[in-house]
């Protein structure tokens, strides 16, 4: 990642025109007494050792509460209350139901406004901390920190709860229109050993409209809009946040600046439930370690086609809030409002992720770019009603474990790589699909309206290492341009349907070596164009789901033993263990005593079923 460069951005505005900077929160009408037992989600299951989990249900109507405050050192104590705010120390002051804090320097907050702000407003050259310790506020305009030459830290206590609500609807005279719950101007670090609780309910929860940080505590966000915007950035290192939006979870939308725009997560745990896109970034989306647990458009079972069909959810989410300024809702270059999406990560540059654990259930994509993608380590576990990782341009994975369990077609881009790690992907249509253009999937009702450019030709896909697992009721691995393959194992099972087949493409399939076994359709079947290693490409009668078909070399040595999920009537197979100048027989049915990987036998022996037929190099 390369450096940002941070802006601090002095607006010389008049202060009788000016909303300051506030601090907003909310006393809920009804709250219950305790601690809440909101917590990082558990592990529920594991599908191929991916831990599977579910979203937590958090309480948000619970009471704010003072934690251990021994070890702050803060110059000016603040406590807030209805029947008068007692401030101790210097740089704020109090009128009526508000504070207004306008020096630099740390403060100590607790207490409860049931209508009033906390303002920030100064020009010093220093930052700004609040120790947040029981802090419970409500009020009508947004907490806007306006003017800070360093940015503003809040930091919760440890073990105290914090609360801050809206309400439904804002009063203000500032021209940019504050509407976050949590609203800054300038640069906003959350961090603490306690816990925040945000309820947008105007809009959106935390806003900054600079870069944003989240560095500890426990942070629940819940709103009628975005969970988490930072315009120029969002980096996270450590904490926790759990997200409920009706729209976007997290968001960075700078696209003006190149150095700005994005997304690093390199720690904590975060949580999403959202109607529209989970983390979505303008020029870069990376993640490096942390745990990211996330659904969006209400998972998997909401594909996008049926969303085009139904016209409810998030279908008909463009432009509901009149179009704002700044908002990147759609998946392509441009920025209309008019064509929300429901991804779990999505950028509209590239997406690196080099580690982490992740778990998405997306009606849409869950991992999508409009540029490139790199997968370089992390375990991600996918279920989407769309592609399991769509890249406009290309994809690159050399590590990490990769589970799909549900998509229209698992990885999909204009040029696909392969060097590494382990791939398991379960689709409806392609597998592996390499074509051209860029994914209209959102707009058009996709799947099965990919919108690619040109004439669709060009695409491909190079597989050098790894571990690659196919279960594809279209093609297995289909380029409009060449397949090659010089290492790895790729395991295919394709559709019996006579239109599609385990391979297909348009060009060539080179290969060098690696293990290949792809099982699918005869009808439209395709094998090898190229290969320095012996290839057994074989037409049988249809072999039914669960069979097993052995081949044996001439002294009666195992070379491959099988069973496939779904019927076939062609195999294409090609291993460094062939050889030339030898004869292979091939059986169906039978028996045996070793055990099954992905559908292939080791160990144990094989007793014979019926012979198919020979096969000579």
């Amino acid at each position: 990642m390369k450096n940002k460069k941070y802006i601090t951005v002095i607006r010389a505005i008049s202060i009788s025109l000016m909303l300051p900077f506030i601090l907003c929160a909310c006393t809920p009408q009804s709250t219950s007494t305790g601690q809440s037992s909101a917590s990082p989600t558990q592990t529920a299951s594991s599908v191929d050792g991916i831990p599977q989990t579910e979203l937590p249900s958090i309480d948000f109507s619970v009471s704010a509460m003072s934690g251990d405050a021994s070890g702050i050192s803060a110059g000016t104590i603040i406590e807030l209350s209805d029947s008068g705010i007692d401030i101790t120390g210097s740089g704020a002051q109090a009128s009526d139901s508000t504070v207004t804090i306008s020096s630099q320097g740390s403060y100590l907050i607790s207490g409860t406004l049931s209508d009033g702000q906390i303002i920030i407003d100064t020009a010093d050259s220093e930052e700004i901390t609040l120790y947040l310790n029981g802090v419970d506020v409500y009020c009508s305009s947004p907490l806007l920190i306006y003017t800070a030459s360093k940015k503003v830290v809040l930091y919760t206590v440890k073990d105290s709860i914090n609360m801050f609500t809206d309400s439904t609807n804002y009063t203000t005279e500032d021209a940019e229109n504050p509407d976050g719950c949590i609203y800054s101007k300038e640069d906003l670090e959350l961090d603490g050993e306690g816990a925040l609780y945000v309820t947008g309910n105007y809009l959106d929860g935390i806003v900054s409209k600079d870069d944003l940080e989240i560095s500890g505590g426990d942070i629940y966000v819940s709103a009628a809009d975005d969970g988490i915007r930072g315009k120029d950035s969002i980096e996270m290192t450590a904490g926790y946040v759990y997200i409920t939006a009706q729209r976007d979870g997290m968001k960075s939308t700078n696209e003006e600046d190149t150095d700005k725009g994005y997304i690093l997560i390199s720690g904590g745990t975060i949580d999403i439930e959202a109607v529209l896109d989970g983390l979505q970034a303008y020029t870069d989306l990376t993640i490096t370690n942390g745990t990211i647990h996330m659904s969006t458009g209400g998972g998997s079972q909401n594909s996008s086609e049926q969303q085009s069909s139904s016209g409810n959810t998030w279908g008909n989410w463009g432009g509901a809030f009149g179009g704002r300024p700044g908002d990147m809702q759609n998946n392509s270059s441009s920025t209309t409002e008019d064509s929300p999406s429901a991804k779990g990560l999505k950028c509209d540059g590239n997406i690196c992720i080099t580690g982490g654990t992740l778990q998405i259930d997306s009606s849409d994509d869950s991992v999508h770019a409009n540029t490139n993608i790199e997968i370089l380590g992390g375990t991600l576990s996918l279920s989407s009603g769309d592609d399991g990782i769509h890249a406009d341009e290309s994809l690159t994975i050399a590590d990490g474990t990769i589970q799909i369990d549900k998509s229209y077609e698992g990885l999909e881009a204009l040029s696909v790589s392969i060097d590494g790690g382990t791939i398991r992907t379960t689709s409806s249509d392609d597998g592996i699909n390499a074509a051209g253009g860029s994914d209209g999937s959102s707009i058009n009702g996709r799947p099965r309206q990919n919108q690619f450019g040109g004439n669709g030709s060009g695409g491909t896909i190079s597989i050098n290492e790894g571990y690659i697992v196919i279960d594809a009721s279209g093609d297995g691995i289909d380029s409009n341009g060449n397949i090659d393959m010089s290492g790895g194992t790729v395991i295919v099972f394709g559709s019996a349907n006579s239109a599609d087949s385990a391979l297909d493409y348009d060009g060539s399939f080179s290969l060098t070596g690696g293990f290949l076994l792809a099982a699918g359709g005869s009808g439209m079947a395709q094998s090898v164009s190229s290969s320095s290693q012996p290839v057994i490409a074989f037409n049988c009668s249809n072999i039914a789901a669960g069979t097993l078909l052995h081949i044996e070399n001439s002294s009666g040595e195992d070379v491959l033993t099988f069973e496939s999920p779904k019927a076939f009537s062609c195999i294409v197979f090609t291993s460094s263990e062939l050889s030339s100048n030898e004869t292979y027989t091939i059986y169906s049915g039978g028996s045996h005593t070793g055990t099954a990987s992905d559908g292939i036998y080791s160990g144990g022996s094989y007793s014979s079923g019926t012979k198919l037929g020979d096969y000579s190099f």
